[in-house]
């Protein structure tokens, strides 16, 4: 009776937070039917300005539109695709005389042949990247005693013209759909103004997480399982010695070293086994190798946050050498987290069990791993911007960057432990947003007058500590 007494609260509740949500959206229609109505655009700029007032009929289109935007709520991204802008280049592929290639769409499978100007190789592996150390709560979240509010609910190297062709699977040599809802590709916005969510964003990397898991199973089923787990333990013990903290930089380097090295199909020295040196020979073998090493990667930062920033430099550096390591990472920190996709129905449903006991070791694990997901997202993320500001190929640049945080700011308020995100954005990804000054300021500026007001009002139960940070850190940015 309890766990269908709490269903119904929730429903309840959810239904509640979709009518405010619809209201914020009607008042924002209205004001959009005003903007038209009043638009003039001088007769220079263009010939056929829109300065009449709509027609009740066109209205009611518009809102018609508006209202199934705003209801599907689907992670296929299929109303945001558009047309390929760059189909000339599929069709020179084709020209080439290899259309297998071209109709397979793979990622790169092997590491890129052309290396890095020398410049930015130092940038890489001969010099820091800007470090960006997660701050930490000071306690865990936990649900006030005698609140009258409602429960507690916890929470690529893609080819380089991938916008014209990508595979549908993660392994290399099948068929694949030109897939046109990258990140980059998605507009910011949707028709009427409003950014996109967030799981609409990343469609593509959610979308591929089925065909990673099978693809993994069947080269599980088809190779040689000595070499499998020969493979995976060697990269598993490098993978843990480049973190370790007595670890020097100097070591770090040559691990990472060892990790290009393996990749590019070459043989490296390996500590036991059943045999003395280890080559990968086929393009899965490099695959299911940078699966590997990402796992490891991620595994360790949910064990340990203060290990992130460290994760995070290795995640970029490697990502920069073979940018498949960034797909996957993408791929497997999206599938992990509910909080990152920012489904509200998703995030409610899955948290739902949780809320009844939030002090229970479980939940604390379940939010501890969420927050580590969070803050390791947070950081590659401002890393690969970065090197992509200096030229390398990485699909994870400050244009995305900057639509995830529209579009968590736009619907941040239906997303319990939202407040968290925020404040993970404006600090970790500190060093990237605040390139773009006036957008910073701006930013900065909607939470404190807006976004803040409005969690004070109607937030989560056991967001209290974490929107309390929240405050702090907008007013000690704005008047540092």
């Amino acid at each position: 009776m309890d766990l269908v007494k709490v269903d119904d609260d929730v429903v309840r509740e959810m239904e509640i937070r979709r009518q405010q949500h619809s209201k914020k959206y009607d008042r924002k229609f209205e004001e959009l039917v005003k903007s038209m109505s009043e638009a003039h655009v001088e007769p220079e700029k263009m010939k056929i300005p829109f300065s009449r007032k709509p027609t009740e009929q066109e209205t009611n289109n518009l809102r018609e539109e508006w209202e199934k935007e705003y209801a599907a709520l689907c992670t296929s991204g299929r109303t945001l695709a558009r047309p390929n802008p760059n189909s000339s280049i599929f069709s020179k592929i084709l020209a080439q005389g290899s259309p297998s290639s071209a109709k397979a769409g793979t990622t790169r499978s092997t590491p890129r042949t052309s290396k890095p100007p020398s410049a930015d190789e130092n940038i890489i592996f001969g010099q820091k990247l800007p470090e960006t150390p997660a701050p930490k709560l000071l306690c865990p979240p936990r649900a006030s005693p005698g609140s009258s509010r409602r429960l507690s609910i916890f929470v690529e190297n893609l080819p380089e013209n991938h916008a014209e062709i990508v595979r549908g699977t993660i392994f290399a040599g099948r068929e694949a759909k030109i897939m046109q809802n990258d990140p980059e590709n998605v507009p910011s916005t949707s028709t009427y103004g409003e950014p996109i969510r967030p799981y609409l964003l990343f469609a593509r990397y959610i979308s591929l997480e089925k065909g990673l898991l099978d693809d993994k199973n069947r080269y599980k089923s088809a190779t040689d399982p000595r070499f499998r787990e020969f493979l995976k333990e060697n990269i598993k013990y490098k993978v843990k010695q480049s973190i370790k903290h007595r670890t020097s930089s100097e070591a770090c380097a040559q691990i990472l070293n060892y990790f290009k090295t393996l990749l590019q199909k070459q043989e490296v020295q390996v500590l036991g086994g059943y045999a003395p040196v280890l080559q990968l020979k086929t393009n899965k073998d490099i695959e299911y190798a940078s699966l590997c090493i990402v796992h490891n990667y991620v595994i360790l930062a949910e064990r340990d946050e203060s290990l992130i920033p460290l994760i995070s430099s290795h995640i970029t550096r490697l990502s920069v050498f073979y940018g498949y390591i960034e797909q996957v990472f993408c791929i497997i920190l999206l599938s992990r987290s509910a909080l990152l996709r920012q489904h509200p129905e998703e995030c409610m449903v899955k948290f739902l069990a949780t809320s009844m006991n939030p002090s229970s070791p479980d939940a604390i694990k379940k939010w501890s791993r969420q927050k580590a997901h969070i803050i390791l997202f947070c950081s590659v993320f401002t890393k690969n911007a970065y090197c992509f500001s200096k030229g390398f190929k990485l699909k994870l640049t400050d244009e995305i960057l900057w639509k995830y945080v529209d579009a968590s700011t736009a619907h941040i308020l239906e997303i319990p432990r939202g407040s968290f995100i925020l404040w993970q954005l404006i600090t970790t990804c500190k060093p990237r947003l605040q390139v773009d000054k006036e957008r910073w300021i701006q930013l900065l500026l909607n939470i404190k007058f807006k976004i803040i007001p409005e969690l004070d009002l109607d937030s989560f139960d056991g967001d209290e500590a974490m929107l309390m940070q929240l405050k702090q850190t907008i007013d000690e940015l704005l008047h540092p």
